[in-house]
């Protein structure tokens, strides 16, 4: 395993000062895909002293803290209840020294430097609020780099799939995976940083309306590309469902969007899966079922008033 203070090629080009930008990670449990996210970081760390690196765990234990720190030195360790993905980054962020910050998922692996490419992004551009790169999988082929803000709908996945395959990013109808967020940090705090009533999913279409807000723009750059194990970070199942749908409900309430209407489309959207699941005799019946039976009950509950 790479230490931290090995010596690391820096690019030449990249003129910083300071700590320049700071990686906040937030884990939860799975020490070994923990372990080769920050091996990856130092890796291909182009900026040298500049990058900062801040593991927040919220894991019930202290395993995952406990390996970080006795395998990297100059990680800033933070041991943390596990108040949610947002909650997480807010304190890793608040103790940040870095002009800018990258919110990167565990989950993920770094291939190619791209810190140095970050600070040139951001320092050409003052209205540069947050961007991402391109998401890959472990074989290199295309994962999902962003989504649109809101709806369900087969033509809307089709659509987003098309988008992805082509990199077409629409700044506000868009939003860049949370699997790499790489925000100018004055504008975070600017913009109140992460909304804590979410505890999981739907952060980065808040995130991304609000640094609107404040007239900063979002980008997607294909230049660079970031391995991301799509899901590594969940546990999957019931649990993650209804946290998704607790999530969006808040979400749509907050910008006043109808939730009702929403999660119809996407019931709809999951009877169609379901269907051609059972058609292929896919693996994936068993999931479309539980989603349809929670989306179901969560459509209830909306239309009582709940």
């Amino acid at each position: 395993m790479l230490s931290s203070n090995a010596e690391l090629p820096v690019d030449v080009d990249c003129k910083v000062d300071s700590i320049a930008l700071s990686v906040v990670i937030v884990a939860y449990k799975k020490i070994e895909m923990v372990l080769e996210c920050i091996n990856s970081i130092y890796q291909f760390n182009d900026i040298g002293s500049k990058l900062e690196v801040i593991l927040v765990d919220n894991s019930p234990d202290h395993n995952v803290y406990d390996a970080v720190m006795s395998n990297f030195d100059s990680v800033i360790g933070i041991k943390n209840i596990n108040n949610g993905f947002g909650g997480g980054n807010n304190l890793g962020a608040l103790q940040a020294r870095g002009r800018y910050l990258l919110f990167l998922n565990p989950d993920t692996v770094l291939i190619e430097s791209v810190f140095c490419f970050a600070i040139k992004k951001f320092d050409s551009n003052n209205d540069l609020g947050m961007f991402g790169v391109k998401m890959v999988s472990r074989d290199l082929s295309r994962n999902s780099s962003f989504y649109l803000t809101s709806g369900a709908s087969i033509l809307r996945s089709i659509f987003m799939k098309i988008c992805n395959i082509f990199d077409i990013y629409l700044d506000r109808y868009m939003y860049i995976a949370g699997a790499n967020m790489f925000v100018r940090k004055k504008d975070f705090l600017q913009c109140g940083l992460f909304d804590e009533n979410i505890f999981m999913y739907y952060e980065e279409p808040d995130l991304t309306n609000r640094l609107h807000a404040i007239g900063k723009y979002t980008a997607y750059f294909k230049d660079k590309r970031i391995i991301h194990l799509e899901g590594g970070t969940s546990s999957g199942g019931e649990l993650a469902i209804r946290r998704r749908s607790d999530s969006a409900i808040y979400f749509y309430n907050k910008y006043s969007l109808n939730p009702g209407i929403i999660f119809l489309r996407e019931l709809r959207l999951n009877k169609l899966k379901l269907f051609i699941c059972k058609l292929f005799r896919s693996d994936l019946v068993a999931d479309v079922v539980l989603n349809i039976k929670i989306l179901s009950e969560y459509m209830k509950r909306i239309h009582a008033g709940k």
